[in-house]
């Protein structure tokens, strides 16, 4: 685990800022709301998916006035990719997804200020530490640094005051290998083939390997489902193998559609 500088801004979260109080985060979702139920995970081995959608009508979360679709993908070569999209808040506060923020002395490249804050729009990938971060869709990322012993440094997305269908996209990588971020930056590792408020989907191109996260009927590529879910696509030989979640859990049947002809076979229980 890292040490942050607020508990409050963990890492991957979309918060809004309020004045003259603590930043709320998305992390906490309360059972008893009508409106955050879509929050779940599917695993595949080494990789998966994470998966939560933010209601802005939600009156019990802390996070009220924001809307937001978010996704994890998870690769089996421990690399990341974070999208959102549909951010949109109901409030005229400032909407914020946090990358990353740590205390103490990290080094970052590109460098930050000790004051201020640095505009990174421009800005493909960096490294932090022992952490390498790629941005495939460019957007409004940010970056400040706190001096002192109780100082570190923060990076961000910032969507804006009263945010209106905004969205982000970022990797993580672990280490800083120059030609693998270079390759992750350019998109010739793992490709985005959805990213928007309806749907979204990456795929490695090493192996083919693909998560999907929808958030209303949708098609990506071959594959459609009727109402959200989550899904993992494998390919083994001639075998297409998907495993498919309801992170919602509020009805008994789930459809989805693979285009092409397929005839569907027992799997062997290790699948």
């Amino acid at each position: 685990s890292l040490a942050v500088l607020y508990w409050n801004r963990v890492p991957g979260t979309s918060v809004l800022v309020r004045p003259g109080k603590k930043m709320e985060n998305s992390a906490v979702v309360k059972a008893d709301s009508p409106f955050t139920g879509f929050a779940g995970a599917l695993a595949y081995g080494a990789s998966g998916i994470a998966a939560q959608m933010l209601d802005s009508r939600d009156e019990i979360s802390p996070n009220t006035g924001l809307g937001a679709n978010k996704v994890w993908f998870f690769f089996s070569n421990h690399a990341a990719l974070c999208l959102g999209h549909g951010i949109t808040s109901v409030l005229p506060l400032r909407a914020e997804t946090v990358v990353d923020q740590r205390l103490g002395g990290v080094e970052t490249s590109p460098s930050f200020p000790e004051s201020g804050v640095q505009k990174l729009e421009d800005v493909p990938s960096m490294t932090a530490g022992s952490f390498s971060y790629f941005f495939p869709s460019g957007g409004p990322l940010r970056g400040a640094r706190k001096a002192g012993k109780d100082g570190g440094y923060t990076l961000w997305f910032d969507h804006g005051l009263k945010a209106s269908n905004a969205s982000y996209a970022y990797g993580v990588l672990p280490g800083s290998d120059a030609q693998a971020l270079k390759m992750a930056a350019e998109g010739k590792t793992l490709r985005i083939l959805a990213h928007t408020a309806r749907a979204m989907a990456v795929r490695d191109e090493r192996n083919g390997e693909t998560g999907y996260a929808f958030f209303a009927p949708a098609e990506v590529d071959d594959f459609s489902a009727a109402r959200p879910c989550i899904a993992w696509a494998r390919q083994e030989g001639n075998l297409r193998i998907l495993r498919v979640s309801d992170p919602a859990q509020v009805r008994d049947d789930l459809t989805v559609r693979l285009r092409g002809l397929w005839k569907a076979v027992d799997l062997p229980p290790r699948i």
